[in-house]
């Protein structure tokens, strides 16, 4: 088996973030320079005239970059399938829960939890336990179809199924 390594990720700076890489077995940590790219800018760059579907898992940076392609998100109005700890990563990145639920509602997207029951903003400012994973979509497409319930329900039996086989 490769050896594997955890990193953990911090902003350096507005063009630049410091991840630290620690070898899983110990060691010393070493940091790293990682240059990032805004969402709109990679949109931008590769003259992108539609963009159906973006996965985040960025560990707890996933509201900032997708702050980051806010004109991209309102432009082409893709889902948009992230993991986040909203309260974690808000604390880590400096944000509120009103900050996180008013981005989706003010580029008119419907955020709903992994179990795709719809988030609101009560719900993320009270609710004591959080989902980590969520999905975001224009609220133009309507709510989620009982056929996309039941296809996502059963991609994600399939999926159980041949991680215990």
């Amino acid at each position: 088996m490769p050896p594997s390594t955890c990193v953990r990720i911090s902003r350096a700076g507005p063009r630049s973030t410091r991840a630290t890489s620690t070898p899983a077995r110990g060691g010393e940590e070493k940091p790293v320079d990682v240059a990032f790219v805004q969402l709109d800018q990679i949109a931008r760059d590769e003259g992108l005239t539609s963009c159906a579907f973006i996965k985040l898992d960025i560990e707890h940076a996933e509201f900032p970059a997708l702050r980051g392609g806010g004109q991209l998100l309102k432009d082409l109005r893709p889902v948009i399938c992230f993991e986040n700890t909203p309260r974690h990563a808000a604390r880590l990145n400096g944000y509120t829960m009103a900050e996180f639920s008013g981005f989706f509602e003010d580029l008119d997207y419907d955020l709903y939890d992994i179990f795709l029951n719809k988030m609101t903003r009560r719900r993320l400012a009270y609710d004591k336990f959080l989902p980590s994973y969520y999905l975001a979509c224009p609220a133009e497409r309507g709510a989620l179809s009982e056929a996309f319930i039941a296809s996502a329900e059963a991609m994600a039996q399939a999926f159980m199924d041949t991680a215990e086989g």
